[in-house]
């Protein structure tokens, strides 16, 4: 009994063929997340991964770390824009005093994931999955070399 719930905790969502989870994503129309620390940036741009979603330039969110090339220091105001329908479901940044001249509406994580239904355990799933794929391709890059 105590195995068989184990197992329902571990894969709540479905996977694609590499083992990733999948997220069907709600486009929300004038939406920016408000992300002022580097964990929530990285979390959610893990999230619109498994969603699908993608930069503007067509790059995956997570391909690299837009963090430390510069959005770190003004943080505490910037935002990821949420897709919307006609934008192709991608997505991009800016001030969140842009965000607002532009009509828009920032909202923390927390409120986003509330939003598009995301547990905690999804979340812990999520993270748990690229945390994997991270110390795995950590592996192999010392194997190789």
């Amino acid at each position: 009994m105590i195995m068989r719930k184990i197992s329902q905790l571990k894969q709540i969502l479905k996977t694609d063929g590499n083992g990733r989870p999948v997220l069907k994503l709600k486009p929300l129309k004038n939406i920016a997340v408000n992300t002022p620390t580097k964990e929530e940036y990285s979390e959610l741009m893990r999230v619109y991964e498994c969603g699908g979603w993608r930069w503007a330039d067509g790059s995956s969110p997570t391909e690299s770390d837009d963090w430390t090339r510069g959005y770190a220091k003004y943080a505490e105001e910037m935002c990821i824009s949420v897709p919307h329908l006609g934008f192709d479901l991608e997505f991009g940044y800016a001030d969140k005093e842009t965000y607002y001249r532009i009509g828009y509406k920032a909202i923390s994580p927390q409120e986003f994931y509330d939003k598009e239904n995301i547990t905690p355990e999804m979340l812990k799933e999520i993270n748990d999955c690229f945390d994997k794929s991270n110390k795995d391709s950590d592996i192999n890059e010392r194997n190789f070399l």
